[in-house]
């Protein structure tokens, strides 16, 4: 059986809740590792939802270094 805090995480980690959090965020970008640090996740696990938020057109990315992506809001 899984913990309180683990199920509570779990519905936590939404796309729209990763969405909100981008839309309120101070800067008008964010970075997989901060959206990692927010939700609790791994690096690889926000990266998995990045992706899958600009499959649907909600997100776009930008390579800013040898090595940085930049995700914001489309439109």
């Amino acid at each position: 059986m899984m913990s309180a805090n683990t199920e509570t995480n779990q519905r936590k980690v939404t796309y729209d809740n990763i969405i909100s959090f981008i839309r309120d965020h101070e800067e008008p970008c964010v970075t997989a590792s901060e959206i990692a640090s927010e939700f609790q996740i791994t690096s690889q696990a926000a990266n998995y939802r990045l992706g899958k938020l600009k499959e649907s057109g909600d997100l776009q990315d930008k390579v800013v270094g040898a090595s940085a992506k930049i995700w914001y809001l489309s439109g």
